[in-house]
């Protein structure tokens, strides 16, 4: 409800999902401030109410209808309250022309800027305003959005569209506006990052420029697609000391006849390669892995192979599994292929993260006794170049820190994947990164042409 005579309107917007998320939560939050709404602290605080959501399997599905279902509540309880459903739920499930869900008074789809600016009387922004929720020191950059992968399970072009990458000159905006807000960490982030290029412009220059032009903030790559590793990227990680030494890889399989079945236009013998070449690395890279079990016509033997590959690979520390949902407008829905049971499934997601405990414990042996430089998320718990925020393990201190930024810690001890660390010294300057060499070969800044991952 409005409070006359008390201020500005106050908005809250939010966030259902993964990190594309947040930042366009970001830019809807930079279109409230032009439009005068100041934050709310709650929703129960707030005139206006944005809710973005998550659509990309089953599980997300529900958890956005129980939260429209919420907000249409919050709505009712107070006349002149404003409700906006964005994000991926009405992307996938787009309403007819005119047409909203009861108690909703705007529809805009995943980062439909556009749409929310002429709701609120507003001309289009040149340049997006980005106003973050929570961290001002570990935020996300887009750099594309949209997939033209097309695998067979997979919902995002159905509610993204085509992939499309960002210019470079926008990109470099936005990252000095983050960097001017606070920013240590900086995590590229697309459906397909890997991907990007422009005018001959690659990732890795990408990136080398963006490290390059910010020297004290860490920079970090997420999603690429194993088919679109970009060439040098694994030098510049070695070459660079504010690129982390981190690759987020979603595999969702090692079985040649499941990844056939899901489109991925790679081989069991593809991804050894690249793994191989990670290993090989002078400076120890950490790799994310992402798995799926579960999949239509997923034998015993299918899932073997899997076991069989994740468990040759020692620079694999966070490995996360999913269970496959059989997604409507999916090729393989289609197909209605029959499903391995749900004992089975039940059996082989137990199996994947019983491998996962094993990789924490390797990881810890290895990390051991070291100092690392942390980058602190709150005055308990921060995060190290080997995990990103907010989805891998924590550093936890071991007694309360007084500012944000970076420290060097020294490792104590480990509880699962979250690591106990003793802070040893503040680094007011944010400093450059250390990475822990796997090899003695390269420990310094040098350009990317002079290190090399072995094949």
């Amino acid at each position: 409800m409005s409070r006359k005579g008390e201020g500005n309107l106050r908005a809250f917007v939010r966030t259902l999902g993964c990190p594309k998320n947040e930042v366009d939560s970001e830019r809807f939050r930079g279109v409230l401030s032009r439009a005068g709404y100041d934050r709310a602290p709650s929703p129960e605080e707030a005139d206006l109410l944005l809710l973005n959501t998550c659509a990309f399997i089953e599980p997300a599905v529900r958890e956005s209808l129980d939260a429209l279902r919420e907000a249409v509540s919050w709505r009712k309880r107070s006349p002149g309250r404003r409700l906006v459903l964005a994000g991926c739920l009405p992307g996938r499930y787009p309403p007819g022309p005119g047409e909203r869900p009861e108690g909703v008074d705007l529809v805009a789809g995943p980062g439909d800027t556009a749409s929310l600016e002429a709701y609120l009387g507003l001309f289009p922004a040149g340049r997006d305003l980005l106003l973050p929720e929570g961290s001002l020191y570990s935020r996300f950059l887009k750099i594309s959005d949209g997939c033209d992968n097309a695998c067979s399970y997979c919902t995002i072009p159905l509610i993204r569209g085509p992939y499309r990458g960002i210019r470079p000159d926008a990109i470099r905006e936005s990252a000095d506006q983050l960097v001017r807000q606070g920013a240590v960490e900086i995590g590229l982030v697309g459906q397909d990052t890997g991907r990007w290029s422009f005018e001959g412009m690659s990732l890795t220059d990408l990136l080398a420029t963006l490290s390059e032009e910010h020297g004290d903030v860490w920079w970090r790559l997420y999603y690429v697609h194993p088919s679109h590793l970009p060439p040098g990227l694994l030098e510049l990680m070695t070459a660079r000391s504010n690129v982390v030494p981190y690759l987020d890889l979603p595999i969702q399989h090692a079985s040649d006849h499941v990844l056939r079945r899901m489109g991925r236009p790679y081989t069991e013998s593809r991804l050894r390669s690249l793994l191989e070449r990670v290993g090989n690395c002078e400076t120890l890279i950490a790799v994310r892995l992402t798995v799926m079990v579960g999949y239509p016509g997923e034998s015993d033997r299918d899932f073997q192979t899997l076991l069989d590959f994740l468990g040759d690979f020692d620079c694999i520390r966070n490995l996360v599994v999913f269970r496959y949902y059989p997604e409507e407008g999916t090729r393989e829905h289609s197909q209605g292929r029959e499903l391995p049971g749900p004992a089975v499934v039940s059996d082989r997601l137990a199996d994947v993260e019983a491998l996962s405990e094993f990789f924490s414990a390797e990881w810890a042996t290895r990390l051991s006794g070291k100092e690392l430089k942390v980058v602190v998320d709150g005055p308990r718990e921060g995060h190290c170049m080997y995990d990103a925020p907010f989805v891998d393990g924590r550093c936890l201190f071991d007694r309360a820190v007084s500012a944000p930024g970076r420290l060097r810690a020294e490792v104590m001890d480990f509880r699962g994947n979250d690591i106990l660390v003793r802070p040893v010294i503040e680094d007011d300057s944010m400093g450059e990164l250390e990475s822990e060499p796997s090899s003695p070969a390269n420990s310094g800044d040098t350009s990317p042409g002079e290190v090399s991952c072995l094949p």
